[in-house]
């Protein structure tokens, strides 16, 4: 079985520098490539809203996390709970 295809997620912000260990985690665990791609811009909507609010991947924290579910709950369809977060904060 080849690598799955995650074009299109990129991640940037503080939380960059682990998007690559993040993307093999997933693919590790077995999430297919739509759902690995689909966490995987839950991480770069958590890094840019990290960065906007000014912080860095050190501060992310359990109430930091949940000001940013609050906001993707407005925001988003998919994986707008806390229990989304669980994979990438784990």
């Amino acid at each position: 079985m080849g690598k799955p295809d995650l074009s299109g997620a990129v991640v940037g912000g503080p939380l960059a520098e682990w998007a690559g260990g993040f993307s093999a985690y997933l693919t590790g665990q077995g999430y297919s490539a739509s759902a690995a791609r689909r966490h995987l811009g839950l991480m770069a909507e958590l890094s840019a809203w990290l960065g906007g609010q000014e912080l860095g991947a050190g501060q992310l924290s359990p109430s930091v996390a949940d000001g940013f579910v609050q906001v993707m709950r407005s925001e988003r369809k998919h994986l707008v709970s806390a229990l989304a977060l669980g994979p990438l904060l784990g």
